[in-house]
């Protein structure tokens, strides 16, 4: 590395799990020369622990993905380089955007530290500043790390190693609903549905042994997994079958293995109101809506994107008979909503080519070369 630049300065990627974490991709994608340059560690999110923000406040940067940074650097370092990732594309609405947001007061302080929001697009700046206020003088168009793994990761090889389980054989239907509650310090929850996940896909009366069945007429397989801050509630509901496969948390940190490293072994992306669809849009394959409790869901949290219908490029069910005839016609026909979905995958990505970890750790070096 050339001398003209600052000598082991010290880089910080915080991540919380492993469900699409883009400084985990980050880190994959570390580039070489930059591993010589910097020292940088891949660090998990543990506020309870004292060397945890000491760590932070010894970073001359500091990588993260929920506005989760939790310090004042003016109190010790005003230099120092905060990048937020963040972790998705939003939809639904959050912050400033969201009427039923109780901690609207805490934004700001949530958000001072951070010198950079990296974006996906002007679209999702548009949306993230409706919700943070940071000022668009503060965004970059990157891309998101994450997606970069769709298009360089051996997404089936991953999953048989994840799994223990050859999935290669006939096609793979990928499960990936959203968050319906969320469990405040203080233990207060917020409800943003009245689905309380009693049956699969949040259809009511949904019969699993049935669609066990369809799985094996149609030679498919369903890969589940729960949203992070959901899963502990509802994980034991949904057991693993012979063509019913459950991802959890506790299974990719395990094998040190991000859920968007396995994405692309996915024939059809099922989900509601996630923001993984927009990501799986860069791999043009079919997308399934169930939008069962789309009505208290609107009621309740309300979508960022309107008419959703508009939004989400795909057919939506209802019904377990919908489900089932909308999944065999998307696998079927590959024109079958091609058109939506590529008008939403051009507004939603400026980049979609794999190289966006490039790009972030450019806008990174760069920074530190000013200091």
């Amino acid at each position: 590395a050339s001398g003209s630049y600052p000598v082991q300065q010290s880089i910080t990627l915080v991540y919380t799990n492993l469900s699409g974490s883009n400084t985990f991709a980050l880190y994959r994608f570390l580039p070489e020369e930059l591993r010589k340059e910097y020292d940088i560690t891949l660090l998990k999110f543990a506020p309870s622990r004292g060397e945890y923000f000491e760590r932070l406040a010894n970073s001359d940067a500091v990588v993260i993905t929920e506005g989760n940074y939790l310090l004042d650097k003016t109190a010790f370092n005003p230099r120092q380089l905060v990048v937020d990732l963040w972790h998705g594309l939003p939809l639904k609405t959050m912050g400033y955007a969201d009427p039923n947001e109780r901690f609207k007061d805490r934004i700001p302080r949530r958000w001072a530290s951070v010198d950079y929001v990296v974006s996906y697009s002007n679209l999702f700046t548009e949306l993230m500043e409706q919700c943070i206020r940071i000022g668009k003088a503060k965004y970059r168009v990157a891309g998101a790390p994450r997606n970069d793994f769709l298009f360089h990761s051996h997404g089936l090889d991953m999953l048989k190693r994840i799994t223990g389980k050859d999935l290669g054989t006939g096609r793979r239907l990928f499960y990936l609903p959203t968050y319906r509650q969320v469990q405040y310090a203080s233990g207060q929850r917020r409800y943003d549905s009245d689905n309380a996940w009693q049956y699969l896909f949040g259809i009511p009366g949904f019969d699993i042994e049935r669609f066990a069945s369809f799985l094996d007429r149609e030679d498919l397989h369903l890969v589940l997994k729960l949203h992070p801050a959901e899963e502990h509630l509802f994980q034991n509901r949904f057991h693993d079958r012979s063509r019913i496969h459950i991802l959890t948390n506790s299974l990719l940190e395990r094998m040190r293995c991000d859920l968007y490293e396995v994405l692309n072994a996915a024939d059809l992306l099922i989900t509601d109101y996630s923001s993984v669809y927009f990501d799986y849009l860069l791999l043009d394959r079919p997308i399934v809506f169930v939008p069962a409790d789309i009505q208290s869901y609107r009621d309740r949290r309300g979508f960022l994107l309107n008419p959703y219908e508009d939004w989400t490029p795909g057919p939506k069910a209802y019904s377990q008979a919908e489900l089932e005839r909308e999944v065999l016609q998307a696998l079927s026909d590959p024109s079958y909503y091609s058109t939506e979905r590529r008008r939403i995958r051009e507004l939603c990505h400026a980049y979609p080519d794999g190289k966006s970890s490039q790009r972030v750790w450019s806008l990174i070096h760069e920074s530190l070369r000013v200091q």
